[in-house]
């Protein structure tokens, strides 16, 4: 029981390379292979959305509260919308507080999130923790290509 949040990644890969119908892109037909789908049930004009788990948190609760702040939402554990950008500010945001380790800092840019099982409400240990294993996440979320948008969502 307790805070527990996952990103994805909605990568898309379209049918020819290069946007070009003469060169075929392998990956779209490995895809169609593995999910059994049948090409014909895909409008030629469109690509496949695949879905990629790129993340996982366990009561990361300042976290938490940018991903909800940012969306503008209600914390309610519905499925949330990011772009690479704004988890590039996010990434930058860890980095500055985890460099400065000044608590007033963090405390005004990343504030703990105070929840139902959200684990500890102070800037300690567990808190710079969060934040490392934050910035490893979006770092390697970042690297792939064709993310169209990133999901967030949590629930406890």
């Amino acid at each position: 029981m307790g805070l527990d949040m996952y990103l994805r990644a909605k990568v898309n890969v379209q049918p020819y390379a290069y946007a070009s119908e003469a060169v075929r892109n392998p990956k779209f037909d490995n895809i169609l292979a593995i999910v059994e789908v049948p090409e014909e049930s895909i409008p030629s004009y469109m690509g496949l959305a695949v879905d990629v788990p790129v993340g996982y948190w366990r009561k990361a609760n300042a976290i938490h509260g940018w991903f909800i702040r940012e969306s503008g939402k209600e914390d309610d554990g519905s499925i949330l919308q990011f772009s690479n950008t704004q988890l590039n500010d996010l990434r930058r945001l860890c980095i500055e507080v985890r460099d400065k380790k000044d608590e007033d800092f963090a405390m005004e840019n990343l504030p703990p999130t105070e929840g139902f099982f959200f684990g500890s409400y102070g800037v300690d240990a567990f808190y710079y923790e969060d934040i490392e294993n934050t910035i490893d996440v979006l770092t390697k979320a970042l690297d792939i290509n064709n993310v169209a948008y990133y999901e967030y969502y949590a629930s406890w």
